[in-house]
């Protein structure tokens, strides 16, 4: 994901300075300045000593602290022994990093009405140990804490989204609400909070997606884990975690954009339910005689009309629909090799790992498929292909693999949509360095 730091405080000059450029200084409260300790283990400049109920550092609110699209969270600390919850950082009436009186570390965004978030097992977090941890919230996807660069915890989103921080603004090592309950008890060093950014993450995605020598996506492949749950590693299961996500949250998010730009609501709901209601019974008919739904031709006329009725609903429903294609693709559990290696162990896979990369632009409709509307998507990536070349010429470091190289055929004039999507042609074969 691509992200934009806020603020950056290493606290090397004991100060709450913003080193991320964005003028985001924290107000530094402490009841002696000898709560500052340089080098309190090698490789930390500085730590601030949080010893009094009192001790806290604010950021005060400002317009921009508002709309994010995502965030993340990073913030270095060693708790001493403790018996109650542990604010890290949080902003008033949108986020909160904590560790749980239990132990466990923990993450929360505020929906409107309540909280909610994502924590690891109890007993995570021990005292008197160091620890860099991480909060990420992408609400398209999920929720991920990570502890010296362990995932911790994982929470599928509701993809609501972040809501703007109140007046209180974000406190470090202390609570919002106004009183010390939550004070945090020990050492705080480095802290950082950047924002999810959107542009240049779609542009990553394509990137992943254009500069792939192929694209064999498996996002299906998460229903099996139970038949190898033994042969994936546990990189293998992130990353399949991740594939699953980014399938359910494309579907969520699409319903989502469709439904609340419909100038019918009541109709658009009741359309997308009939089609939801075929597709099942189309789904449990296919299971029952142990054949695949998505070569069935009978999926074919349903997902045409999905596609028609969002794409005619509103141009934002259209985009939605186009930038979730583009993610789905680009998600990437395995390596080509590994993806072989794991059909022929396990040929009962055959049939679940085509994923969209071989669905979305099927020739042959007898064979089922979604001939014209994969054409209609293929066209709209087709010419999301030529407005990336034309916005990214001779900067393509920021979307792609300099060492990739086109597969076959296509020209930049003339990317080819197809059965491998945008990976047919390798979009800046004319920026400065030449393929190899």
């Amino acid at each position: 994901m691509s992200w934009t730091p806020i603020i950056q405080y290493s606290f090397e000059n004991h100060a709450a300075i913003d080193e991320s450029g964005n003028g985001n200084y924290g107000l530094v409260e402490l009841p002696n300045p000898n709560r500052w300790i340089d080098a309190p283990e090698p490789g930390i400049a500085s730590a601030i000593l949080y010893d009094h109920p009192q001790s806290k550092i604010t950021i005060p609110t400002k317009p921009t602290f508002a709309n994010w699209a995502g965030f993340r969270v990073n913030i270095l600390f060693k708790a001493s022994p403790y018996n109650r919850r542990l604010n890290l950082v949080e902003g008033d009436g949108s986020f909160a990093f904590f560790i749980e009186k239990d132990g466990a570390l923990t993450g929360t965004i505020f929906d409107g009405n309540k909280w909610y978030g994502v924590a690891s097992r109890p007993g995570t977090v021990l005292p008197d140990r160091w620890y860099f941890a991480e909060f990420r919230y992408d609400p398209a996807s999920i929720m991920v804490l990570r502890l010296n660069n362990v995932r911790v915890g994982l929470f599928v989103s509701h993809a609501d989204p972040v809501r703007p921080v109140g007046s209180s603004g974000i406190k470090i090592g202390y609570w919002p609400g106004g009183d010390e309950r939550y004070t945090f008890s020990g050492l705080i060093g480095r802290v950082s909070i950047s924002t999810l950014d959107l542009e240049r993450e779609l542009l990553n995605y394509f990137g992943k997606l254009i500069c792939a020598d192929s694209m064999g996506a498996v996002g299906r492949l998460e229903e099996l884990l139970p038949v190898f749950e033994k042969e994936l590693s546990d990189q293998e299961k992130q990353r399949s975690e991740q594939s699953t996500a980014t399938l359910l949250n494309a579907v969520k998010l699409t319903l989502a954009a469709t439904i609340s730009t419909s100038t019918d609501v009541n109709n658009t709901i009741s359309q997308l339910q009939s089609l939801s209601d075929r597709a099942n019974k189309l789904l449990i008919q296919n299971q029952q005689v142990g054949t695949d739904l998505f070569v069935d031709p009978k999926l074919k006329p349903l997902l045409e009309e999905g596609y028609k009725l969002i794409t005619t609903t509103s141009q934002n429903a259209r985009d939605t629909l186009i930038a979730q294609v583009i993610k789905l693709l680009a998600v990437r559990p395995f390596s080509e090799a590994r993806l072989a290696e794991l059909l022929e162990r396990y040929p009962q896979l055959k049939r679940c790992a085509t994923g969209f990369g071989t669905v979305i632009s099927q020739p042959d409709a007898t064979k089922g498929g979604i001939s014209d509307a994969g054409k209609g998507i293929a066209d709209d990536l087709e010419k999301i292909c030529r407005d990336l070349w034309d916005s990214c010429q001779g900067n393509h470091t920021d979307c792609c693999d300099k060492s990739t190289q086109p597969s076959n055929g296509g020209t930049t004039a003339n990317p080819k949509v197809g059965h491998h999507s945008c990976s047919d042609v390798h979009i800046h074969i004319n920026c400065g360095e030449q393929a190899k």
